[in-house]
Parts: structure tokens; sequence; C-alpha cells
């Protein structure tokens, strides 16, 4: 029987091959740095192979409306453009923060 409880986790699981080509510090060869950006150009994503993953286990109606919310924190088209144009965004993280 599976389960799933109110919990959420992180891992690391890879690396962004994007931010690796730019590197000065890397001693890349030129077909290492091919085979890379093949690798990159690979991934349908406008950030390079900048993406993430996210599985929601519910019923349908609690997932949807989380859904719905998550979908409301993403950039909008016009804010993207803002932000790839130089512009900036208040930050509305907490600034203090509880470790339990």
């Amino acid at each position: 029987m599976d389960q799933t409880n109110g919990s959420v986790g992180l891992e690391v699981v890879g690396f962004w091959r994007a931010p690796i080509l730019k590197d000065e510090t890397q001693d890349f060869t030129e077909q290492q740095k091919a085979i890379l950006q093949a690798k990159i150009d690979a991934v349908d994503s406008r950030f390079g192979d900048r993406r993430c993953r996210l599985t929601v286990i519910g019923q349908e109606d609690e997932a949807a409306r989380f859904t719905e919310a998550l979908n409301r924190c993403f950039l909008t088209k016009e804010e993207l453009n803002h932000w790839q144009n130089g512009g900036s965004f208040d930050d509305p993280w907490p600034q203090k923060i509880a470790k339990l």
C-alpha cells in the first residue's frame, strides 16, 4: 500500500549545464563545449537546460487548488520581459525565518 503525508522534500538531483559553459574557470576543449551545448539545446526551455519538475499528489480538487495557486506565483510574459531587460522585483520572502 502506498501512502503520502503532509510533507515536502527537496534534493539535488543534478546540475544545470547552461551556466557551466560560461564559467571561465572550466578548462573545456571545443569538443567538450560542443557536447554540452548539444545537451542544452536538446531541452525545450527558454533558459537553456534550467527547469524544475514538481509532482503533486492529492485529491483532485485539492491538487487543482494548489496548482492554481502555484501558477499565480509564476511571472507573466510581461514580467519575464521586464526581468530579462534588467528590471527587478521586490522580494516577498520573509526576512526572519525560524528553524524548528
